[in-house]
């Protein structure tokens, strides 16, 4: 397991630096001036070189990812172009608003998807299983901003249960929920539809017809054998989720008000702010990485059968 882990660490180191590379040259593809923008548009030629100079563009490109590189290797990821703020201070201010709606909207999505999904998958056929199939359809096409604003009309404004929008702090975590049912009505279609299907494979299995030979209840059936086989899929899917989720959920925090990291790096693809994009890319990248890596350790917990060597 531990050398399994080291070569997952090292091809994470991999990824991130063809990730940044790859973000890098985007980003100086893109034909606006970040000297230019900072100049304003009455500024001289002289000025714009000066501010150019002062940020570095003046050199070749290799040169600036090189240096971006060993920056980031100590834990630097530059400075921001248009507040001149550090970018790893930046986006850790914003991250705790975006990790309040991930968690929330998260825990949303499993207490709704999984119930809706374990009882479908056991009412096959049924009324009740073709109408939360029914549900999950409808869940899986309306858009997040749609559900979003139905939900501050109803919820916020017409009965004032919740507020409009905003954040408050971990304290306050009101503010929360309606962004989080939002995430949660959206993405728990998925989970009930992934473990339904996934439910319905082992169910049929000779190892399950057995136990119910054996007379063992229906309800240990379900949960020792069937479900704990039943995961795979579903905690695959939870690790693309939460790194998505906590990478930044864009259109949920404009529609809320939210000033999360997703909000803040499309303010600065707007401005061309090239440090703040690229550190939120790797910091979401990074994410993704020890996601994946943590779910494929979690497959040795339920499957003793994987071995990882």
């Amino acid at each position: 397991m531990s050398r399994y882990v080291i070569r997952r660490l090292l091809w994470m180191i991999i990824v991130i630096l063809c990730v940044s590379l790859i973000t890098f040259v985007l980003s100086y593809i893109v034909p606006a001036d970040p000297a230019q923008l900072m100049a304003g548009p009455r500024s001289t030629p002289e000025i714009v070189a000066r501010i150019r100079h002062e940020m570095g563009l003046d050199r070749p490109l290799y040169l600036q990812y090189a240096t971006y590189v060993w920056n980031v290797a100590h834990g630097d990821l530059g400075d921001s172009f248009i507040t001149r703020r550090s970018v790893l201070v930046s986006i850790l201010e914003r991250f705790p608003a975006t990790a309040l709606l991930a968690v929330f909207g998260l825990g949303f999505e499993l207490l709704i998807g999984i119930p809706t999904g374990v009882i479908s998958a056991i009412r096959r056929g049924g009324v009740m299983d073709r109408s939360l199939m029914v549900a999950s359809v409808l869940g899986v096409a309306a858009p997040a901003f749609w559900v979003g604003l139905i939900l501050i009309y109803v919820f916020a404004y017409k009965l004032g249960w919740f507020p409009l929008g905003g954040y408050e702090g971990w304290g306050h975590p009101i503010y929360a929920v309606l962004p989080g049912l939002t995430i949660g009505l959206t993405g728990a279609a998925w989970y009930a539809r992934l473990l339904r299907s996934s439910m319905l494979d082992i169910l049929g299995a000779d190892f399950v017809r057995a136990s119910r030979a054996k007379g063992l209840p229906e309800h240990l059936v379900i949960r020792r054998h069937v479900l704990r086989n039943a995961w795979g899929p579903v905690v695959t899917f939870f690790g693309i989720d939460f790194a998505y989720a906590f990478g930044g959920i864009l259109i949920i925090e404009i529609v809320f008000s939210v000033p999360g990291i997703g909000w803040q790096a499309w303010v600065a693809i707007q401005n061309n702010d090239v440090p703040l994009v690229m550190g939120t890319v790797l910091f979401a990248t990074f994410l993704v990485c020890i996601t994946n890596l943590a779910v494929d350790i979690a497959y040795t917990w339920l499957d003793p059968r994987i071995k990882r060597n």
